[in-house]
């Protein structure tokens, strides 16, 4: 209940007992009095206090003896000042009786919430994608042994021998380029084995066909009578080369170096 304003409360506050027919005569004359008479929207008095002036100033002695009593307490079913003079505190008791909440609605983000449903979808083929290429390169072995190279993918692999292999290729793109990177294309035989992706292409390229080449010249001397091969004691030396490099580059086992060592030195005994 809104308290006395203190724009009322110097009719009261030196009121004594004393005063008694000033307290009547301020009550006759009391604004809320004329109030009360010529229009009653502005306080809430209850309709008896308004049947006649005389009873509302006889009743006046009773209305302040029940002031002082309660001091700033305030009083029944009387507001002495329209909601326009009311405090700031009670006009904003007021005003939050007649307030109500909102929040923007749905169709206001209907285009972001659009864009979001179409994102949804790309999100995860772009995790798919992901998975994908992560899995192949994991997954993915190039093997190269002194016989042959072996391209695995999971349980699926497919092979081609040195002695197969007839032409050897690199291929690039720009982002290889970039990286130093290259697709190795082995050929022969009626296959081809592609080694994707790997470093230094041009190196391995040429590594592969150092073995290859060698490999046929070990077939040549196997296949040859030991007489033909008189004319290989000026080029042993070149030949040792190549074997020590197959050696090195772990293309061949140390016995198959020493047997090749005995084949190569023996013409040079001779």
């Amino acid at each position: 209940m809104t308290s006395v304003s203190h724009a009322a409360t110097p009719y009261f506050q030196n009121f004594t007992f004393r005063g008694v027919s000033f307290i009547l005569t301020c009550a006759e004359n009391f604004p809320c009095t004329q109030h009360c008479l010529n229009d009653t929207k502005y306080t809430k008095i209850p309709p008896f206090f308004l049947r006649n002036e005389r009873f509302l100033t006889a009743s006046a002695f009773s209305i302040v003896w029940h002031h002082l009593v309660l001091l700033n307490n305030s009083i029944s079913h009387i507001y002495f000042l329209s909601p326009e003079k009311q405090s700031p505190r009670a006009r904003m008791n007021n005003d939050e009786q007649n307030t109500f909440s909102l929040q923007p609605e749905f169709q206001h983000y209907i285009i972001q919430f659009a864009i979001a449903m179409v994102l949804i979808p790309v999100f995860f083929i772009g995790m798919f994608i992901i998975y994908y290429y992560r899995t192949l390169m994991r997954e993915t072995w190039y093997h190269i042994s002194n016989d042959r190279i072996t391209r695995t993918f999971r349980k699926k692999s497919s092979q081609i021998l040195l002695s197969e292999i007839s032409e050897l290729d690199v291929s690039y793109n720009r982002l290889h380029q970039k990286f130093g990177l290259g697709n190795v294309h082995i050929r022969g035989g009626g296959k081809e084995v592609v080694l994707e992706g790997v470093g230094n292409p041009l190196q391995l390229m040429e590594t592969i066909q150092l073995a290859v080449d060698q490999l046929k010249r070990y077939k040549q001397i196997d296949l040859n009578p030991k007489s033909d091969f008189d004319d290989l004691k000026t080029g042993a030396a070149e030949q040792m080369n190549y074997l020590v490099g197959l050696w090195q580059q772990g293309l061949i086992t140390n016995e198959e170096f020493e047997l090749e060592r005995e084949k190569y030195i023996r013409p040079i005994r001779e």
